[in-house]
This record gives structure tokens, C-alpha cells and sequence, in this order.
């Protein structure tokens, strides 16, 4: 079974604000803090990154929650992740982009017996 999950965007966000009861008059209607995040921008210089990332079951634990964490061998199971970011100008000094993606794909052998 091999399925999509929800991306992160960590390579696109350039600095995070976390704000902690603001005294602040133009930071009001709500109660507690705040957390702003900016992201990153294109430039006049074209940039790109990517990366990738793997995990197998060879990288977790060996006992079972599930199973009053009895020791017992995990099934295969892998994910893989892949992304990166493009950030260019489309008209210099004027007109700039920058995009982001990944996509993490999960593979887990299941066992259907024994299940609770």
C-alpha cells in the first residue's frame, strides 16, 4: 500500500515570529500569542534545492504498543520523501517567484491476522 501524505514546507519558510502576549495596539482581538511565519521570496538570481529523505523498519523500535509492547518483528515498511524549491525573477527587479514541493510516499506490509 503506497499513499500520499501531507507535505511540509520546511525549506520554504525563511523566519518564524513567535509572539507571546503583545503589547503591541495594532496586534489585537485575541487573547494569548501569536505565531507568524514569512516565506521565502524569489530574487533577481535563480536558486534551487532539493533533497530526499528515507526511513525503513529498520529504524524504529522492536517492541509493539499495540500489543502490550511485546517484542515481535516489524513488517516492511519504508517512506521516502522528495522535495525541493525554485526562485528565480520573471521580469528583474520587478516580478519575482519562488515555489516549494514534496511529496512523501509510505509503504507498509500489513498483517491481517491477529489484528484487535
Amino acid at each position: 500500500m503506497a499513499r500520499q501524505v501531507p507535505t511540509r514546507f520546511d525549506d520554504a519558510i525563511q523566519e518564524i515570529q513567535v509572539v507571546v502576549a503583545p503589547f503591541d495596539v495594532r496586534q489585537s482581538g485575541f487573547t494569548g500569542g501569536g505565531i507568524n511565519a514569512i516565506t521565502k521570496q524569489g530574487t533577481n538570481k535563480f536558486q534551487a534545492t532539493a533533497y530526499s529523505y528515507f526511513t525503513n523498519e529498520n529504524m524504529y523500535g522492536k517492541y509493539n504498543a499495540a500489543r502490550d509492547y511485546e517484542k515481535q518483528k516489524l513488517g516492511e515498511q519504508h517512506t521516502r520523501t522528495f522535495g525541493g524549491t525554485i526562485g528565480g525573477a520573471l521580469i528583474k527587479n520587478k516580478l519575482f517567484y519562488f515555489v516549494s514541493a514534496d511529496i512523501s510516499l509510505i509503504y507498509i506490509q500489513q498483517h491481517l491476522s491477529g489484528l484487535y
